[in-house]
């Protein structure tokens, strides 16, 4: 446990670099998808091409987006 103390508090180093994992990259590109207005149904469809391992269906893929759509979405 204390060594995963240790690698949470140097993820807060100012110095620390952190990127992202793929929980993040996956974020990123719904967010950019809606960024450049493409469909729920799009996003969705982009999830499962770009991330088939993590996305096997349809239905998980369009849940993870409208997760993302809830927080972040224009109210049209």
């Amino acid at each position: 446990a204390r060594l995963d103390g240790h690698s949470r508090l140097g993820k807060l180093s100012p110095k620390h670099s952190p990127g992202l994992n793929q929980r993040g990259e996956q974020d990123l590109h719904i967010l950019l998808l809606m960024k450049e207005g493409l469909t729920n149904q799009q996003i969705g469809e982009s999830l499962i091409e770009r991330y088939p391992q993590d996305f096997p269906t349809r239905d998980e893929a369009t849940r993870r987006a409208q997760n993302l759509i809830l927080g972040y979405g224009e109210n049209l």
